[in-house]
């Protein structure tokens, strides 16, 4: 059986020679680290191999990520380090020991593993395995590094290893496809990488070319399959918690009436709620399409009750606002998403505005932030200083307002 790793129909199609080629100086504009994750030893040198070499060479430091050792009877961790000696001398590997074939019964936790390792992803180019590459493990992973690029920020790219074996040229993604034109010097790195594994499943490459996936946009779907699974995710109906939450923020408001309120983040609805009893009109918005059908079922009687669908910050509501309430939601942004929220914010809240900052304490995992950084991003903005704040073991509610804006005690 041949090995071939691209198939004959490839490289007869024009499209093959004819891809857009990949600028990686561009595609890395302003990252200074590559993070490369592999499901099994072989798919990094194989793949992106030629990538990778270069990346090094422009000054980004390089960090693999290796999720399996390959099949239990064939651990290959030492060649994967001896691979990867070959494109980047003492870069660090670091291996996840998920079992060969079952990357998708662990893949939230890779997804986890991935934003630790990444954190604040804007100076990071995350490249993985491609989502529909054929093969289970290459799919988990590049799902995975989806959600974790999603949530850190970082710039994504993937690269394919059964693609050329499995699918056809008339199934492949053309329009995501990007040529990377190697250099002798870099294709020869990359034959030596592979020489590390077994030539009898993965030949030498002679082909000083190699594709590459430009990411279509991150997606992370997590809190609308929540809110599908369990109509109420966060027990806002039945936990003292969620009840005492919404009595503390609404009782921090410094005035009985806001004019125009927005909730960011309005799950289910129950805050949103709370919130109309306070302002003359309210606009809930949520990026779960599921939140959002459950929050119009709750609210739709309430003509001063707007609910959309936005994937803040990126979409954004019209209009001024004064009075912004982020309850429990801005930990899950990446930095990069929440610093653009502030910037939104700023634009929209009128000069008599009030911000309302509600978020649980403790550490959140799978996502960069929590609660207090979310807060200390807040203050160190050019939003109105923190005017009040309410804090205990669980939870900490945090008011920004100009002084010349709180109520007078004297009425």
């Amino acid at each position: 059986m041949s090995h071939d790793p691209v198939s004959s129909s490839w490289r007869a199609d024009p499209r093959w020679r004819g891809a857009p080629r990949l600028d990686l100086a561009d595609a890395a504009d302003g990252c200074t680290r590559l993070v490369v994750v592999a499901a099994h030893p072989a798919d990094a040198a194989v793949g992106a191999g030629g990538l990778i070499a270069r990346a090094h060479e422009q000054g980004m430091a390089v960090y693999v990520v290796q999720l399996t050792a390959g099949p239990p009877d064939q651990h290959r961790l030492g060649a994967a380090r001896a691979a990867l000696a070959e494109l980047v001398p003492d870069a660090p590997l670091v291996f996840l020991g998920a079992e060969d074939g079952r990357v998708e019964a662990v893949e939230g936790t890779v997804t986890t593993a991935l934003v630790e390792t990444i954190g604040d992803g804007r100076g990071t180019l995350l490249l993985a395995p491609w989502p529909g590459d054929g093969h289970p493990d290459h799919e988990a992973a590049g799902r995975a590094a989806t959600v974790a690029a999603r949530r850190t920020g970082a710039r994504l790219l993937h690269y394919p290893v059964h693609l050329w074996r499995t699918r056809s040229p008339e199934d492949a993604p053309w329009p995501q496809l990007r040529g990377l034109e190697l250099a002798p010097d870099e294709l020869d790195r990359k034959r030596r990488a592979v020489a590390a594994h077994d030539a009898r499943v993965h030949p030498l490459p002679d082909e000083p070319l190699e594709h590459l996936l430009a990411a279509v946009p991150a997606v992370d779907d997590e809190l609308d399959v929540l809110h599908r699974e369990r109509e109420d995710p966060w027990g806002v109906e039945e936990r003292w918690y969620e009840h005492r939450k919404r009595d503390l923020t609404l009782a921090v408001l410094p005035r009985r009436r806001f004019r125009r309120a927005l909730e960011v983040g309005c799950s289910r609805g129950a805050l949103a709620e709370a919130l109309a009893t306070r302002a003359s009109a309210t606009v809930a918005v949520d990026r779960s399409p599921m939140a959002v059908h459950l929050a119009q079922q709750r609210l739709g009687g309430d003509p001063s009750v707007t609910v959309a669908e936005y994937d803040v910050p990126t979409a954004w509501p019209a209009g001024e606002f004064d009075l912004v309430v982020l309850s429990e939601v801005g930990y899950f942004l990446s930095p990069a998403d929440l610093d653009l929220l502030i910037e939104r914010i700023a634009g929209a809240l009128t000069d008599d505005g009030v911000v309302l900052l509600c978020h649980w304490r403790h550490p959140i995992h799978g996502w960069v932030l929590d609660g207090p950084d979310v807060h200390e991003r807040f203050r160190a903005s050019t939003l109105p200083a923190e005017a009040a704040r309410y804090r205990d073991r669980d939870v900490e509610i945090v008011v920004l307002c100009h002084d010349r804006n709180w109520p007078d005690p004297a009425h």
